[in-house]
Parts: C-alpha cells; sequence; structure tokens
C-alpha cells in the first residue's frame, strides 16, 4: 500500500485520507494493495483545508522540513496572514 501516516503524529477519528493522483480516493481504498497507487502521494492529513484553493487568497511557505524518510512536511499560512507575510517581505526589498 502507498498509504502513508506518520509515528506520532495525531489525526482525527475519522480520518481524512487525501491522495495526488487522477484516481478518487475511494477507489484507491477498496482496493488499497493495487501496485498502481504506489506511483501516487496517498497520505493520512489532520490539517486545516479548502474547498477549493482560490480560498487561499494568498500562500507563503515558512517552512520545509524532512519528517522521515522520503517523507516531506511543510508549513504554510494563507489568507489575511499570509498578505501580512507578503507586506513584510516587500518591506525588505
Amino acid at each position: 500500500s502507498s498509504l502513508r501516516a506518520v509515528f506520532g503524529e495525531k489525526y482525527p477519528d475519522p480520518v481524512r485520507v487525501v491522495a495526488v493522483s487522477d484516481h478518487a480516493v475511494p477507489e484507491m481504498l477498496a482496493n488499497p494493495q493495487d501496485s498502481q497507487w504506489n506511483e501516487y502521494s496517498v497520505e493520512f492529513c489532520g490539517g486545516t483545508h479548502l474547498t477549493n484553493t482560490k480560498e487561499a487568497e494568498a500562500f507563503v511557505l515558512l517552512a520545509e522540513e524532512g519528517i522521515a524518510k522520503g517523507i516531506r512536511r511543510i508549513t504554510a499560512i494563507t489568507t489575511g496572514e499570509a498578505k501580512k507575510a507578503i507586506a513584510l517581505a516587500n518591506e525588505f526589498e
């Protein structure tokens, strides 16, 4: 299975599953042993989500780190906080 969870992370119950794939998550979960899923990123996710990326308004990447072999984590802010960060960064130009 290509589904990955990070040891020590806390996930809600029920956990949300997200995938970067042209296949729907229910299709993947219906047959989790299918080797084709190894070609995609399929993750448990406990974070905040948007129904459409335009809801983010603005996006600022705060951090990117390796948390386990082959697993990266990004931390970012959106909306008003992202706009404030962009304005602050522009003061340095």
